[in-house]
C-alpha cells in the first residue's frame, strides 16, 4: 500500500505543478529585420495560447520592460513605453507580436517575451536587426568616348548587415547584366560587353562596366537592386562622344597640309611678283634717263 500511495502522490504532483515550456524558435522567428524609420511588427506566435486566456504578456529589452499586459479580477490592463504596443485581441490565436511605431537605431538587439496562462509559462528571445532603407546613388550625367571603356558608377548606401540578392541592369527593355542569389550561390547572366565588378556583393558597388563602347550604347540605363527586405529601382543616362576614325584624321591632316602649302605658295608668288615689278620699274627708270 505504501508503494501505491507513493505512485499516486508523484502522479498528482506531476499534473498539479506548473508546466514550464519554451516555444520553439521557428514559432517566433529568432532573427527578424526592420528598416529604419518604418513601422514594424516583431512577429511572434505561441501555439500553446490557442484557445486559452493569457493571464500575463510582456516584452522587454536589456532588462527594460517595453510593454506589459495583465488580466486580473478587476479586468485587463496594458501599460508600457510610447511607441510599443500589443494587440490583446489576437492573444487567443497565439499571436503576441510586438508592434513598433517607428524603428530607430536603438531598437536593434535582443527582445525577451514572457507569457503566462493557467497552464504554464512560456519564454523566449527574438533578435531584431535594423537596416537602413535601401538607397543607390549614381553619378550623373555620364559621358564617355566611343571605342573606349565606360563605368556607370552606382553605389548602395550602408547595408547594415543586409546582403544583396539581386542586381539587374537593362536598356531598352533588354537585360544587359543580371546577378541573383539562389541556393546560396550567385547566378550570373551577362551580355558580351556588360558586367558588374566582381566583388560588388561585398561593398555594394553595383556599377555597370561597359567595354568597347559603341555609338548605340548612348541612352538610358535602368537598374534594380534588392536585398531580402528591400528593393529599389532607378536610371542613369549615358552620352557617347563619337571618336573620329583614322581615315577622318588622315583627311584632316591632308586638308591642313594643303592649306599650309597654299599659304606658302601664295606668299612666294606675291614675293616674286613684287620682285618682278621692282625690276621693271628700275628698267623703265634707266630707259627714261637715256
Amino acid at each position: 500500500m505504501g508503494l501505491r500511495k507513493t505512485i499516486w502522490l508523484l502522479v498528482g504532483l506531476l499534473f498539479s505543478a506548473p508546466i514550464q515550456i519554451t516555444p520553439l524558435e521557428q514559432q517566433c522567428q529568432a532573427q527578424q529585420s526592420a528598416c529604419l524609420d518604418d513601422s514594424f511588427v516583431l512577429q511572434c506566435n505561441v501555439p500553446e495560447l490557442h484557445g486559452r486566456k493569457a493571464m500575463y504578456v510582456s516584452w522587454k529589452k536589456q532588462d527594460r520592460k517595453l510593454v506589459e499586459y495583465s488580466r486580473g479580477e478587476s479586468g485587463t490592463k496594458t501599460s508600457g513605453w510610447t511607441g510599443y504596443h500589443l494587440n490583446p485581441g489576437c492573444f487567443g490565436l497565439g499571436d503576441i507580436s510586438l508592434g513598433i511605431s517607428k524603428v530607430n537605431d536603438s531598437d536593434a538587439g535582443s527582445y525577451q517575451y514572457n507569457v503566462e496562462t493557467d497552464k504554464g509559462r512560456y519564454q523566449g528571445n527574438v533578435e531584431l536587426h535594423v537596416c537602413m532603407n535601401l538607397v543607390v546613388e549614381c553619378k550623373q550625367p555620364r559621358t564617355t568616348i566611343e571605342k573606349g571603356d565606360a563605368i556607370i558608377t552606382c553605389q548602395t548606401g550602408k547595408l547594415c548587415g543586409e546582403k544583396l540578392i539581386n542586381v539587374t541592369w537593362t536598356k531598352d527593355n533588354m537585360i544587359l547584366a543580371e546577378y541573383y542569389m539562389q541556393d546560396m550561390q550567385w547566378l550570373v547572366s551577362e551580355s558580351l560587353r556588360f558586367r558588374l565588378p566582381r566583388d560588388f556583393f561585398r561593398d555594394g558597388n553595383v556599377s555597370l562596366i561597359i567595354s568597347n563602347v559603341q555609338e548605340e550604347d548612348q541612352g538610358t540605363y535602368r537598374y534594380s537592386v534588392g536585398t531580402a527586405n528591400a528593393y529599389v529601382q532607378g536610371e542613369v543616362k549615358l552620352k557617347v562622344n563619337c571618336k573620329l576614325s583614322y581615315l577622318w584624321w588622315l583627311l584632316i591632316l591632308i586638308m591642313v597640309t594643303v592649306l599650309v602649302l597654299g599659304i606658302i605658295i601664295c606668299k612666294a608668288c606675291k614675293k616674286i611678283q613684287k620682285i618682278l615689278i621692282t625690276s621693271q620699274m628700275e628698267r623703265l627708270t634707266e630707259l627714261a634717263g637715256e
